[in-house]
């Protein structure tokens, strides 16, 4: 009865989420419309002559005219070294990731994770491309990252991801109910990048975008951490509820045989 009882409860906040999420969605694409009609306003207010903005106003998930992506290169390649206090790195990838972040207002480090995968693609991309493919994948993938009250946004994530492991693993959910061990704690890096973060191999990693990149959903870092955890029940039941539950579970997700 209890667990019919949890199940029941689990189908109604799932609906509820569900709905929240919808609301996430159409507040990011709120902030988008805004952030392109801010950048069209100041090109406007500075006249025909005034340098237009680089790529800013420009929907990532669509080619910038040549003019544009010149623009952007040219950008980059004024752009100084990255503020050390930012932990970034000094590197010409840095550039990128101080560049994005202030034209996006995306949290610095998040980026920088991102960053370091599309690092790994061979021939290695130019900057311009570097962050082209990174405003891409972000407003695609991990839209999240650029939310103006994404704390807030990720809790509700983490409360759904819960809900949807209830329904389909109540014994896991239950489990790490028990343990204290919320969502919070090991899915937050999945939804801010895509699962860039928190997989020992990143080529992993390279072949899980090369996926989404073509057949890709919003949701689809909730769903692939759904199997990352199935992947290790067994070892979190043979642990139990105890205070080191949640030490085994990282160590589980993290780990090269689950990637």
């Amino acid at each position: 009865r209890m667990l019919a009882q949890e199940l029941r409860e689990a189908r109604r906040l799932l609906r509820q989420k569900a709905d929240a999420h919808l609301g996430i969605q159409r507040d990011w694409d709120r902030e988008r419309r805004m952030l392109h009609e801010d950048i069209a306003d100041l090109k406007d207010d500075a006249g025909p002559d005034a340098e237009a903005p680089v790529c800013e106003a420009q929907d990532p998930e669509d080619p910038p005219p040549p003019t544009a992506r010149r623009r952007l290169a040219a950008a980059l390649d004024a752009e100084g070294p990255a503020d050390a206090s930012l932990n970034i790195g000094a590197d010409a990838a840095a550039r990128v990731v101080a560049h994005f972040c202030r034209v996006y207002r995306a949290d610095t480090r998040t980026t920088r994770t991102m960053v370091d995968v599309l690092l790994l693609l061979q021939p290695e991309p130019e900057l311009a491309d570097l962050w082209l493919c990174l405003a891409a994948l972000v407003s695609r993938f991990a839209p999240i990252a650029l939310l103006p009250g994404a704390g807030h946004a990720l809790m509700s994530l983490c409360r759904l991801f819960e809900s949807l492991l209830l329904f389909h693993d109540p014994e896991v959910a239950l489990l790490l109910k028990k343990a204290a061990v919320g969502a919070e704690m090991y899915c937050v890096p999945w939804l801010c990048t895509a699962h860039a973060t928190g997989i020992a191999d990143l080529n992993t990693v390279l072949r899980i975008w090369d996926r989404w990149v073509d057949h890709g959903e919003p949701l689809d870092p909730v769903f692939l951490g759904l199997a990352r955890l199935n992947l290790c029940r067994g070892d979190l039941l043979l642990c139990g509820p105890v205070p080191e539950l949640a030490q085994l579970l990282q160590s589980s997700l993290a780990g090269k045989d689950d990637a």
